[in-house]
């Protein structure tokens, strides 16, 4: 709930102009979070059913570098290293981040679980309340440090994944080529 208030600073917009602005931006950044989510999943779920056919074919022995040639050999190795790398890469982005309560504080679910009584509860509720732009400011850097990160393990675990089947590619080529 927004606090409608008179103060200002000077060159800034007013406070609830402000609060409004701020809080557009965390609305905004948990969407991001949101889709950044969503899209490391679908390439988790992809990568690993590549992985989980390459692994089944590779366990039953449908599928063996058993006298393939040295280059062959190599570029399955390294699409192994880099499929594997770039599906646990996916996987770390999307693994949930619980993070550890801060002692009486009230802004995240983490500081609210530490409480066990209702009464220190309420009163660390009430402290947060006292500074609502602090927190949501905080909450907003916080937020944003999290879409960042999700982002970037996303960016590297699609180059890496991308990279794998294009050795899976090319080790396929060659030994056709070779063949």
């Amino acid at each position: 709930m927004l606090r409608r208030s008179s103060r200002a600073v000077p060159g800034w917009l007013p406070v609830t102009e402000i609060e409004n602005f701020v809080e557009g931006l965390l609305n905004e950044t948990r969407d991001e979070i949101s889709r950044a989510d969503t899209k490391a999943n679908i390439l988790l779920a992809l990568a690993g059913v590549a992985v989980a056919a390459l692994a089944a074919g590779l366990i039953s022995a449908d599928l063996t570098l058993d006298g393939e040639p040295g280059l062959v050999q190599a570029l399955a190795s390294v699409a192994i290293v880099m499929l594997s790398a770039g599906v646990l890469l996916l996987a770390w982005a999307v693994l949930p981040r619980i993070g550890r309560p801060t002692k009486g504080r009230a802004r995240y679910f983490m500081d609210h679980a530490q409480y066990d009584d209702v009464a220190d509860f309420r009163a660390a509720v009430h402290r947060e309340a006292q500074n609502v732009d602090e927190r949501h400011l905080r909450q907003l850097l916080d937020l944003s440090k999290i879409v960042r990160r999700k982002y970037r393990l996303t960016q590297i675990g699609e180059l890496l994944t991308g990279l794998g089947y294009g050795c899976v590619a090319a080790a396929v080529l060659a030994h056709h080529i070779a063949g």
